[in-house]
């Protein structure tokens, strides 16, 4: 909370005047010298309202989603990338689980055929729609590739059983 947007900071501090005022109010401890309350609730309502009209960001995740959307609204380029718990933790271990061989099993199996399957019909529509061309050898490039990384995927995180 060290460096809380001034604007809403200001808008918090009027939401809370306003909210008082309207305690105080119905104590019979008009603060305004007016007598009517619904001009005191018409002033409530159109504080709070106005206060959380707005993004008030308080925690670190809401002030990097701020950014974020502002960055996105500027048209710049973001990449976010978000670790789960499980993932930070299995990180240390990478290398055991990425340089080991991982024998096919009953959950593995059909889904590396699934996968090459897809990929050979979409390599055979690459042949048929794309005229023979450094592209062309490219695009079947990348499904061979795609398949080798899904296939990666499916071997280093399914395990028997599941």
């Amino acid at each position: 909370m060290k460096t809380i947007d001034k604007g809403t900071l200001t808008r918090t501090i009027l939401l809370w005047l306003a909210i008082l005022n309207q305690i105080l109010t119905a104590l019979n401890m008009n603060p305004l010298p007016l007598d009517d309350n619904t001009v005191s609730t018409v002033i409530t309502t159109v504080f709070a309202l106005w206060a959380w009209w707005k993004n008030n960001d308080f925690t670190h995740a809401a002030k990097k989603g701020t950014e974020l959307t502002k960055s996105l609204k500027n048209g710049d380029s973001v990449q976010v990338v978000k670790a789960s718990d499980s993932e930070a933790n299995n990180m240390e271990n990478n290398n055991d689980n990425i340089f080991t061989y991982h024998k096919p099993n009953e959950n593995t199996e059909d889904r590396y055929t699934q996968l090459r399957a897809k990929a050979r019909e979409f390599s055979e529509l690459v042949d048929e729609l794309v005229p023979a061309s450094r592209e062309q050898s490219l695009a079947k490039t990348k499904i061979e590739e795609a398949v080798m990384w899904a296939n990666a995927g499916v071997a280093r995180n399914v395990k028997g059983g599941e």
